[in-house]
């Protein structure tokens, strides 16, 4: 971003649009209906499943608990970037708008989509940290998490994002793959003529992507081995139903991350099919939207208030009388299994 609001004249030097007309540069571009809609149509649908989501997290039933503080700062995250990389994206690729024909607007939502991305890495790696420890360490977790603690460890991200939005070269969309490139010019006469990784530099991108793969499924892979070895060892451990419910949840948003994060690297480095290309740019959106789609699959009370939350208007205008009921989170277990607790 900072090329486009401090340093135009670099701007304009390395985004140059004058070799062209803008009907020449229109005419690079190659429009798909079928896949801007589909982007589109997953970009509406995600955002209006999703939205609610995060009215429900805000209560203090809820926010008592670090996971969902940053379950909650991953919900911003995602509604921000499904606009840009699900619809706008789709937007361009319905019409087959090359950068040239919009170079502010399309560089603009570029910045904003990469750090959208990159603070859901960030966000994603401590949510996997968090639920790890809360199952194998709860002593440590409760001394990083407990509390305001967590407040804290959620400028992490915020930092984050600050200085990809800013600093990093962003992500252009290309109407030749459908997809985000650091080059601006793929599928243009420019496009094999440019030196990407001198011009276009990536290194905190691929960085980003392979730190976040290693450490998400480093930290997965350490609690399940973790688990194995105590339900084999003399005391039995038990999950509480909490506890099973974040670490299905949180690991399912995770695996989406990765997999992104995976096809994203490889299609910057290596010559990719198209359809490859595309499967990753609809990862990527899942990755951000899908979150939605498993509270409301795989969580109960969540998905309960979210019913009320939909149904509350068409029940109003009814004139139905509407008691507000309150949910717990926690049932009382009678059992003498040892049973590790979420409470912080």
């Amino acid at each position: 971003m900072n090329y486009l609001w401090l340093w135009r004249d670099e701007f304009d030097v390395l985004y140059n649009c004058s070799a062209y007309s803008y009907d020449e540069w229109a005419s690079f571009g190659k429009p798909n209906k079928l896949v801007g809609t589909i982007y589109m149509t997953m970009g509406f649908t995600y955002e209006i499943i999703y939205i609610p989501f995060l009215f429900i997290m805000v209560k203090s039933e809820f926010l008592r608990l670090s996971c969902y503080k940053l379950m909650f700062l991953l919900g911003l995250i995602d509604i921000t970037c499904m606009p840009l990389a699900s619809i706008c994206y789709g937007y361009l690729a319905f019409n087959g708008i090359v950068f040239c024909q919009a170079p502010t607007f399309v560089y603009t939502i570029g910045c904003i989509a990469l750090s959208m991305w990159a603070g859901a890495c960030s966000t994603c790696t401590i949510l996997a940290m968090n639920r790890s420890l809360d199952i194998v360490a709860p002593h440590y977790a409760r001394k990083i998490f407990e509390g305001k603690k967590t407040l804290i460890v959620m400028m992490l991200p915020i930092i984050y994002i600050s200085y990809y939005l800013f600093f990093a070269c962003p992500i252009i969309f290309n109407t030749e793959y459908y997809a985000a490139f650091f080059d601006p010019y793929i599928g243009t006469p420019f496009g094999a003529a440019i030196d990407i990784e001198e011009k276009y530099p990536h290194l905190v991108h691929t960085t980003n992507n392979i730190c976040v793969v290693f450490i998400i499924t480093g930290a997965y892979g350490f609690l399940c081995i973790a688990l194995t070895v105590q339900y084999r060892g003399a005391h039995s451990v038990r999950l509480s139903k909490m506890q099973r419910q974040t670490f299905i949840q949180s690991s399912l948003i995770c695996t989406f991350v990765t997999s992104a994060a995976i096809i994203y690297v490889y299609m910057q480095f290596f010559p990719t099919p198209m359809w490859v290309v595309v499967m990753g740019q609809i990862v990527w959106q899942c990755s951000h939207g899908a979150t939605g789609i498993i509270y409301l699959t795989l969580n109960p009370t969540m998905r309960k208030a979210a019913i009320k939350f939909y149904t509350y208007p068409f029940k109003k205008a009814a004139g139905i009388s509407i008691v507000p009921t309150t949910s717990t989170l926690f049932k009382p277990e009678n059992n003498t299994t040892r049973t590790y607790s979420s409470t912080y």
